[in-house]
């Protein structure tokens, strides 16, 4: 990779950034094959769920294989990409005060983008994950606050900001924002929710950026979805 993205012509980039882009579909393919084979051998439906789901299956899958992918690279000469190194980083109570700051801000907005929205279309009834927090079974219950507070932010930031955006990054700093950003908020599959997702993967991707810190933009997811649980189970909702 060149040092510098600014001097690459217009389409070596777009052939680097096609290329990423190529490996980083093969490892989602190897993950939804890992994830099929989970339903069909029964292995998807077991407890807890947090641990066991077909989207936990899919997306730890596919971080394996795209990891790995980064790995055969490093052993035919091709470095791995820094996002910063460790000098470069935020300290730990500014890193987490910046993520701390950051929930506020995503939360506020987010919660304007559902009241457009509304004002927009009206009530959409769009299907949540989060719908399950009305079963009556605790257990279940708390398997859902766990995949959605804790599991999902976790593999969500390695994935979408630790290996995509850090691998784009010397590519072309504005696909790496772009298709970081976008890649995230179409996994979660909800057309209707596009515009809030798209939000709040470009602030958890600022904040990955901001601090040199993957700790820091999980940590935001962290809050973020906490919130949001907690809004849903007092309020119904944000």
């Amino acid at each position: 990779m060149d040092a510098d993205p600014r001097r690459r012509p217009l389409a070596k980039t777009l052939q680097a950034t096609g290329g990423e882009l190529l490996l980083f579909a093969l490892a989602g393919l190897v993950g939804l094959t890992i994830a099929q084979l989970a339903i069909w051998t029964g292995v998807a439906r077991l407890r807890p769920q947090w641990l066991f789901s077909w989207g936990t299956i899919l997306m730890v899958s596919t971080i394996l294989a795209y990891w790995g992918l980064e790995r055969w690279r490093v052993r035919r000469g091709q470095p791995a990409p820094m996002l910063r190194t460790p000098a470069e980083r935020e300290p730990w109570l500014r890193s987490i005060g910046i993520a701390l700051l950051a929930v506020a801000l995503g939360t506020a907005t987010v919660i304007a983008i559902a009241a457009v929205l509304g004002w927009l279309f009206g009530p959409t009834n769009q299907p949540s994950v989060l719908d399950n927090l009305d079963q009556r079974d605790p257990a279940a219950r708390i398997e859902l606050i766990i995949m959605v507070v804790v599991t999902a932010p976790i593999i969500e930031e390695v994935l979408f900001r630790g290996l995509l955006f850090r691998r784009l990054m010397p590519i072309s700093a504005g696909a790496a924002w772009v298709l970081a950003t976008l890649a995230f908020a179409l996994q979660h599959q909800s057309l209707v929710l596009m515009p809030w997702y798209l939000a709040m993967g470009l602030v958890f991707t600022y904040v990955y950026w901001r601090t040199g810190r993957l700790s820091a933009a999980i940590l935001t997811h962290v809050g973020f979805n906490a919130l949001t649980v907690a809004s849903r189970m007092e309020f119904g909702g944000l």
